[in-house]
């Protein structure tokens, strides 16, 4: 009997206030990796939602996102959302990543 398939893909999504940009995302955490991205290492998460439409989403780290994600275990239910921006003590400007996480 043939085996039943469905396709898997996933989008990546970038949370921010730009029109290509999403203001939150939301699912299991499925994976927690890292990449080399422009000479640097960074996150890469990838959150399966409950809406099967979405599926898989991947979201590249920063400094907020990896401190607010390094100690959520993998399949834990999460949500970051983009809050605004904020000023470094060093006069830079970084996105402000709320974490919710489901509580059991």
């Amino acid at each position: 009997m043939p085996r039943q398939m469905k396709e898997v893909s996933t989008n990546f999504v970038k949370l921010g206030k730009g029109s290509e940009d999403s203001a939150e995302v939301e699912g299991v955490l499925i994976e927690k990796g890292s990449l080399s991205f422009k000479d640097n290492m960074v996150g890469r998460y990838k959150l399966e939602s409950d809406d099967a439409e979405i599926g898989i989403q991947t979201v590249l780290g920063s400094v907020k996102i990896d401190d607010l994600l390094e100690s959520v275990p993998v399949g834990t239910y999460i949500k970051l959302s983009y809050v605004g921006e904020i000023s470094t003590k060093g006069g830079q400007t970084m996105n402000d990543i709320k974490l919710e996480v489901e509580t059991a």
